[in-house]
């Protein structure tokens, strides 16, 4: 049975993830430090070398330059 501090942590932790998810906002997830940095850390994080990493999080980038690879941008 969960005791108080834990039940009252899940709906803190709840009511924060609600509040977020239902505010207008753009999309942030192609921007390179979401695209280069978070690749690079979880390519660091199981285990590759500073290089490969970097060689894995610059390609995953390009993906967003790429003509043939963008992102689709919404018409305003």
């Amino acid at each position: 049975m969960m005791n108080a501090k834990k039940v009252l942590k899940l709906g803190v932790i709840i009511i924060c993830a609600v509040s977020f998810l239902s505010l207008p906002s753009t999309s942030h997830a192609y921007y390179d430090d979401v695209h280069y940095a978070l690749t690079y850390y979880l390519a660091r994080a199981v285990g590759y070398t500073p290089m490969q990493a970097h060689r894995i999080a610059s390609a995953d980038v390009m993906t967003d330059y790429d003509f043939h690879t963008e992102p689709v941008q919404a018409e305003a």
